[in-house]
């Protein structure tokens, strides 16, 4: 009876690495189909799921015929083969699979297929599984109710953060049927006909899932999508340090495939944005605001020189639960330690430091690179953590 349970025990642990190694090939790759234009200059890219095995699969051809026909792709084809027209026009994409979740977004930038040279995105979000295209409906338990409420935040909250470097912008109506879900955030790509921004492009607005927890009220609904905490846990030391050290700014993404990076060439980050304002002073530098909807709320940090990234200052995010404006100084250290340095900000440091006047903890690390960086917490005088810098050691304060 013993050997018989035993083997029982074994056939069913056989059988259950069989399903999960049989589900694990079962998960589609992404491919790119590219075809050059008349010009060097000039391509359109799109992407193509497809299984890993190779075999037909009836609901992913589904879900690229609709990324394809649903993204204007044919029109863009026909911009790319006209002669004398396709100059500088490009047709890309950037997609993000998840287990169950298949994000695409398409994006045009040169002359259209009808109207003057411009930028557009057209963003998708499917159920891979199923092959079904995702709704507000379902991503909310009261879809009406949430969307009602992203609408008050974004007129109170966001169009007046926006309106120094909008030409047009009309974000209400949201538009709730053009909208992906992808590293933590949510992303609403406007029309060029509501939103266009000063560089000429559609606009966009984002929200990290935290945030929209709090706007909605329907954070259960949203940790299906998430993949980070909403509030501090086990996983947020990990998750923060193991980023940091990575070179990257702790849950920060400038695009649906590129993290944060310290280091990197400014004209590699600017690339999803363009610089939006002035550059403000920054000790050792300077401090833009680009036009990224990643970066609302956030400034990228430059060398003197203006060619590298030192760093990124962020008055909004979400660091594995540690939430920019909902999270205290106690919260951080109960879930990341005793920082290496505590120390207090005046009025006057904080104007020059682009902070709050309160305390800063410092967290100085190494990354992989060799570099050391610091990642500080500020904090007001109610102790609220209002900013954070993660930055290369010259560009932090010392």
């Amino acid at each position: 009876m013993k050997n018989r349970i035993m083997a029982v025990l074994l056939a069913w642990c056989l059988i259950g690495l069989s399903a999960a190694s049989a589900a694990e090939e079962a998960w589609p790759v992404i491919r790119e189909s590219r075809l050059p234009g008349l010009t060097e200059d000039s391509w359109a890219a799109w992407p193509v799921l497809v299984r890993a095995d190779g075999q037909e699969d009836e609901t992913l051809t589904a879900i690229n015929r609709a990324v394809y026909d649903e993204g204007g792709m044919k029109a863009y084809l026909g911009v790319l083969m006209r002669p004398g027209g396709s100059a500088g026009f490009q047709a890309d994409f950037e997609a993000v699979l998840t287990e169950r979740f298949y994000a695409v977004r398409l994006s045009a930038r040169g002359r259209m297929p009808a109207g003057p040279p411009s930028r557009r995105f057209e963003p998708f979000l499917f159920d891979w599984r199923t092959g079904r295209r995702l709704t507000l409906a379902d991503v909310f338990e009261a879809p009406d109710a949430a969307a009602e409420a992203i609408e008050k935040y974004l007129s109170e909250q966001v169009a007046p953060e926006l309106s120094d470097y909008l030409e047009t912008a009309e974000l209400i109506p949201l538009p709730g049927d053009r909208f992906l879900i992808a590293n933590d955030t949510i992303l609403f790509d406007y029309t060029p006909e509501t939103y266009v921004l000063l560089s000429g492009g559609a606009g966009s607005v984002s929200l990290t899932l935290e945030e929209l927890a709090r706007i909605t009220g329907e954070g259960e609904a949203l940790l299906s999508f998430a993949h980070m905490p909403f509030s501090p846990d086990e996983s947020t030391a990990r998750g923060v340090f193991a980023d940091a050290a990575a070179g990257c700014f702790p849950g920060l993404w400038l695009s649906l495939e590129q993290k944060a990076e310290l280091g990197a060439p400014l004209e590699e980050a600017l690339r999803f944005g363009a610089k939006c304002l002035d550059s403000m002073h920054y000790p050792a530098g300077a401090a833009l605001e680009t036009e990224n909807p990643f970066l609302r709320g956030i400034l990228i940090l430059t060398d003197e020189n203006g060619e590298r990234v030192q760093g990124y200052l962020a008055r909004r995010g979400n660091l594995y639960g540690l939430a920019v404006g909902r999270a205290d100084q106690a919260q951080v250290r109960a879930a990341l330690g005793e920082p290496e340095a505590s120390l207090p900000v005046s009025r006057e440091a904080a104007e020059q430091w682009l902070t709050d006047e309160g305390t800063r903890d410092v967290y100085r690390m190494q990354m992989i690179t060799g570099e050391s960086c610091a990642l500080s917490f500020g904090y007001d005088t109610e102790g609220t953590l209002t900013t954070v810098l993660y930055a290369l050691e010259e560009t932090s304060t010392k």
